[in-house]
Parts: C-alpha cells; sequence; structure tokens
C-alpha cells in the first residue's frame, strides 16, 4: 500500500526472451508476441499489433524447456496494458508494458 510521500520500489526486472500468445479484452482469435523482460509484477512485450492503454488483456507465457525443467511450462496471466510507446516513437513501436492482475501455472500432459 502507498502512504503520502512514499515511494514504493519498481520490481525487479529479468531480461527474459520468451514467445507469448495474447488477446485483448479476452475477445477475439489469438495473437502472438516475445517478451522483453519480465517482473513478479508485470512484463514487456513487442508485438505486431497496436494495444491502447488500459486495455485488459488475457496471456499464455510459455517457458522453454531449457529453462523451465525437462519440458515447457505454460502460464496464464490477466493483465492490463500500463505502458505503450510514445507516438512517433520508431525504435519503441509496438513495445507495451502490462501489469499482472493474476497469473497461474499450467500443468501439461507428458
Amino acid at each position: 500500500m502507498l502512504r503520502t510521500g512514499h515511494i514504493q520500489p519498481r520490481a525487479r526486472r529479468f531480461e527474459v526472451r520468451m514467445n507469448l500468445r495474447y488477446r485483448p479484452n479476452e475477445t477475439g482469435g489469438w495473437q502472438e508476441g516475445t517478451t522483453e523482460n519480465i517482473s513478479r509484477s508485470g512484463l514487456l512485450f513487442r508485438s505486431g499489433s497496436l494495444l491502447k492503454r488500459g486495455t485488459p488483456i488475457q496471456m499464455i507465457l510459455t517457458v522453454p524447456a531449457e529453462k523451465a525443467g525437462q519440458r515447457p511450462q505454460h502460464i496464464v496471466c490477466l493483465g492490463t496494458i500500463v505502458r505503450t510507446p510514445p507516438r512517433g516513437s520508431a525504435e519503441a513501436s509496438n513495445l507495451f508494458a502490462t501489469r499482472f492482475l493474476n497469473y497461474e501455472f499450467v500443468k501439461t500432459d507428458p
């Protein structure tokens, strides 16, 4: 909880590149993206689509077997887009920050 005059430290980010599938507003078809970094509170990802700040988003992250153990691990997340690239910013084009609202690990059959 934030109190007036106190700044909550930013969560530590880890540079992790992995594939993700997402769909805005939990409707429509799934789209592809790639994570840039991740923390306990959210992630930064790159996408070919344009998303607006405040958009609810459902994501499925796939942690590769070499990082997860014997087989790939899937994480289902609900979140909100909290930061989008500035208009006219070519270098940050289609880079979006998402805050996690909820997530769970999904077991897959061997």
